[in-house]
């Protein structure tokens, strides 16, 4: 047995992890505005690049560092530019991953790209022939294709019949949807028959089995197994899964898979809109610190009455 952990359980440490150093850089920027605010006065502007105190009156060139505060900025302890932004939108990206994965499952439930379907349909032979059997004669119909809500595509149609206890013995038909043509196969010998799909062929069927399909229930069976191959072969089922198999044996089992790289993009393409949705508001709320930052500091900067430099000469 591995001591070595799970890819699933790595990701987890890791995801825990990552969540924990966004949660670290949130606190760790709000401390350190704590400390610098109160290391600022509000009396006092200093330059936003150096910090060195620009007086009222004097030249809007900071003589420490050189730098035009109208454009580098200042600061005081009711002026200072927002949070940074970026721990926050970590943060969000990495908590809306449980939340889609929570909510992937039920939506690739309804949505209509990427799914496969089997379906089988039992046609009940009739059982005329006065043996005795394990199990009632039977014609499975079954198909496998793509889609599930509104078109459905099977690529082919099989028949197989089940009436002895040797299975290989039985006829076999293979249609195909596109045109309808078709093989007959009687048992594993043998060169199959081509053809169109019609009743013929079905009644053909039935009588290969063993089946008189001239009587009331070869008729029927005829009939079934005529409707069965063309709805089938027309994706003309409903795209919700029927019952498995029970004894006794239920008319039609129906069931859709969704591929893995269907579900994989159905999950990121919800984990987009959660990340999405989450982050408009971070924007919204980073975007009026800024404005009233901006503003603050263009009424300071108004207030202390700065001089424009003199060109070529000094501040």
């Amino acid at each position: 047995m591995s001591m070595l952990p799970s890819l699933a359980r790595v990701m987890q440490w890791g995801w825990w992890l990552a969540v924990a150093a966004c949660c670290a850089w949130i606190i760790g920027s709000w401390v350190r505005r704590r400390m610098t605010s109160r290391a600022l006065s509000e009396d006092e502007p200093r330059c936003a690049r150096c910090g060195y105190i620009i007086v009222p009156g004097a030249s809007s060139i900071c003589p420490e560092c050189g730098t035009d505060v109208r454009r580098g900025g200042l600061l005081t302890a009711f002026v200072r530019p927002p949070p940074p932004v970026t721990p926050w939108v970590a943060l969000a990206a990495l908590l809306t991953v449980p939340a889609a994965a929570w909510l992937t499952p039920p939506v690739a439930e309804w949505q209509p790209f990427g799914w496969e379907f089997t379906v089988e349909q039992v046609v009940n032979l009739p059982d005329v022939r006065g043996q005795v059997r394990w199990a009632p004669p039977i014609a499975i119909v079954s198909a496998a294709g793509n889609g599930r809500y509104g078109r459905r595509v099977p690529r082919e149609v099989h028949v197989n019949t089940y009436v002895g206890a040797a299975f290989g013995d039985d006829p076999r038909l293979l249609v195909y949807p596109q045109d309808m043509r078709c093989l007959l196969r009687y048992g594993n010998s043998g060169d199959p028959q081509s053809g169109t799909f019609t009743r013929d062929v079905a009644a053909e069927v039935v009588r290969a089995a063993g089946f008189d399909p001239y009587t009331d229930a070869g008729r029927r069976a005829v009939e079934q197994l005529w409707q069965h191959v063309n709805r089938i072969a027309a994706g003309d089922f409903p795209p919700t899964p029927e019952a498995a198999w029970v004894v006794p044996l239920v008319d039609r089992r129906i069931t859709y898979r969704l591929r893995d790289g269907a579900r994989r993009a159905v999950g990121g393409v919800v984990w987009a809109v959660l990340f999405s949705l989450s982050l408009a508001p971070i924007l919204w709320w980073r975007r009026r610190r800024k404005r009233r930052f901006v503003m603050r500091q263009s009424a300071l900067i108004d207030g202390l009455g700065l001089r424009s430099p003199v060109p070529g000469g000094g501040g």
